[in-house]
Parts: structure tokens; sequence; C-alpha cells
């Protein structure tokens, strides 16, 4: 799927459901440290279900954080920002898939995350 085909399905999706209502700062602020603490939990996981539990809590994470852009204001950021987490979705899918947990692209999604974390701190802590 193209990245303009995704963004404006997710910007019809928004205008439509509750979730144009502003989501607040402090939750996108959650979203993020829950979605790096998966990405690492499914590095570090032992069990089978707690790689599944991360995997899962780390797409929803995705999700929510993809659905709180805003296109319209946000600008080449919102854009840029939804293609990083596209490519942390796919990254979380494809070590699913391939089974291998220490995916080189998981650490460098999780490591991509931390940085916009702590940007996003700086801006609203």
């Amino acid at each position: 799927m193209n990245v303009q085909i995704a963004k404006d399905a997710y910007s019809k999706v928004k205008k439509e459901t509750s979730s144009s209502k502003k989501i607040g700062h402090a939750n996108v602020g959650l979203a993020l440290r829950k979605l790096k603490s998966s990405m690492s939990n499914m590095v570090h996981a032992e069990e089978k279900k707690s790689f599944n539990q991360s995997y899962k809590t780390a797409l929803l994470s995705i999700y929510f954080l993809q659905k709180s852009l805003d296109f319209d204001k946000g600008g080449e950021l919102a854009n840029n920002l939804f293609k990083l987490y596209e490519f942390c979705k796919l990254t979380v899918q494809d070590t699913v898939i391939s089974g291998q947990h220490e995916n080189p692209n998981l650490l460098a999604c999780s490591k991509y995350i931390s940085d916009i974390i702590e940007s996003w701190e700086k801006i609203y802590d």
C-alpha cells in the first residue's frame, strides 16, 4: 500500500469517527513509551506468550500514533512520522513472521522512537 493511500484512509477514518477530537499530548507520550517498551520486550522475550503480547501492544500503539496524526496541520512532520510508524509496523510484523527476535530494524525502530520520546518530553513535559 503506498503511503498516500494509507494517509488518506487514516484521514478519512479520523474525520468520520470520534478520533477527530483532540488527542491529549499525555496520551501520545504514553503510546510512544509503550511502543518502545513493547519493541524492547519483543527482542528480550523468552516466552512465546510474552513475545505475542508485546507484538500486539506494539501494533496497537502504532495504530494509535498513526491515528493521532493531523495531516492537515502537521504538514511534512506528520508525513514523516507516518512513514516512520509504518516502517516500525512492518518491522514488528516482519519480526513475528521471521521468528528472529533480534531483528536489526526492530532495534533501529526502538532507537528512533527513543529519539522522538526525548524530543516529545522536552516539548510537553
